[in-house]
């Protein structure tokens, strides 16, 4: 077996024994069905097994139907697919033993199955590969034609309303996400993982799968779990979706998901370590996973924020003016930050909610206000700038002063 995915595991099952008409000079060679397979091959199943094999005249001995090749006429629509596909099924479902089994391992692409006593064998894998082989005579090598699930993941630019690979936010906006994924035909196992990075806060409820890019269809297949108990993720994910093994069982082309959700940029996208405040961007990384635990290549966003300074002072001086008192408004509407200490003002997050306080006192007085504190507007001090974080790069802001 070539092209053997790493992890993956490949079975050999005989469904026909070789029968030579003279083994000292053989001019013919025909099959008889393995005991296991007696009732696939039964007469009253030949709606499965007829377009492939055929019995000759004595209704005893099997032979390939003119013009099958494993060759030529191997594809997702063909007879041969078509045959191997029940076969598979059957041998799943009658828990039918295997002759030869092997796991890919760390490092390999290739696997060999002992089928050297000849034979009509079926070889499946845990990745979905339904072959099937004659090793009369010789030695036969198969290859993997299994392409690999795939995953893209997009984020909205809200102020575009286009997808793409990053878009920046302002502390406590809603960032919507889509990812689509391609399953091929015969994917079993197949999980979509899912990764937010902590300054990304997931709205479970929002997570939406549909099976057409209008989304309009949602898809019965799947299930997400991101909660407790047997609704929690796996393990390192924000969710996990798990979609189930019919979905491309009978596939004859690769079939496309559509995954939409949001999730709130939080406070943790601006950090104060050490008196030094940072944007940290965030990232929402996908991956599919399939068959025996072969995944696809990642796929990752990345949502930033900003931040803007404001500097008072007189005209021809570059004296701080201090005890200054502004609001910000955004889109002619007040933001409320967290002050986190005298130069630095964040943007709250939707979970930091409660009566903001005012630095504006009494007969133009600068009420003492606590770092940490949520507040409705900033004060100016006599050194260095005020910078306000974690604002959106295209949003209507003002500032404006309240008390001078």
């Amino acid at each position: 077996m070539n092209g053997a995915k790493e992890g993956e595991t490949y079975e050999a099952f005989k469904m026909l024994e070789l029968f030579v008409d003279d083994t000292a000079n053989p001019q013919a060679y025909t099959y008889t069905v393995a005991s296991d397979w007696a009732n696939f091959f039964a007469d009253s199943n030949s709606a499965v097994w007829g377009t492939v094999l055929e019995k000759d005249a004595t209704r005893t001995y099997f032979r390939t139907v003119s013009g099958i090749s494993s060759e030529t006429e191997w594809n997702a629509s063909s007879a041969l697919s078509a045959f191997a596909e029940a076969a598979a099924k059957y041998a799943a479902d009658n828990n039918l033993n295997s002759v030869d089994s092997k796991a890919c391992g760390a490092g390999e692409d290739s696997v060999v199955l002992n089928t050297r006593e000849s034979g009509y064998y079926l070889v499946t894998s845990t990745l979905g590969t339904r072959a099937m082989i004659d090793t009369t005579p010789g030695n036969v090598t198969i290859h993997e034609k299994n392409e690999e699930d795939t995953i893209e993941k997009i984020v909205k630019e809200d102020s575009t309303g286009i997808y793409g690979g990053s878009n920046d936010a302002q502390v406590g906006d809603t960032v919507e996400f889509k990812s689509e994924v391609n399953i091929v035909p015969r994917s079993i196992k197949v999980k979509v993982h899912d990764t937010m990075d902590s300054g990304l806060t997931l709205n479970p409820d929002s997570i939406k799968i549909y099976t057409d890019e209008n989304l309009s269809t949602l898809c019965t297949a799947a299930t997400v779990r991101a909660g407790t108990g047997t609704s929690a993720p796996d393990a390192g994910d924000t969710f996990t979706i798990d979609i189930q093994d019919t979905f491309a069982a009978t596939a004859i082309a690769p079939q496309k998901l559509y995954i939409v959700y949001t999730a709130e940029l939080n406070a943790r996208a601006v950090v104060k370590d050490n008196n030094a405040v940072t944007i940290v961007d965030q990232h929402n990384k996908t991956t599919v996973q399939f068959g025996d635990g072969t995944k696809s290549t990642e796929d990752t966003t990345t949502t930033t924020t900003h931040k803007f300074s404001v500097f008072k002072h007189t005209k021809g001086s570059d004296a701080n003016l201090k005890d200054a008192i502004f609001q910000v408004k955004k889109n002619g509407t007040v933001v409320n930050m967290i002050k986190l200490d005298e130069n630095n003002y964040r943007i709250v997050d939707d979970t930091e909610t409660g009566t903001a306080t005012t630095h504006v006192a009494a007969n133009n007085e600068v009420a003492a206000v606590a770092a940490n504190s949520m507040v409705s507007n900033f004060v100016t001090v006599a050194s260095g700038d005020i910078v306000i974080w974690g604002v959106d790069s295209d949003n209507d802001y003002s500032i404006t002063e309240l008390q001078a």
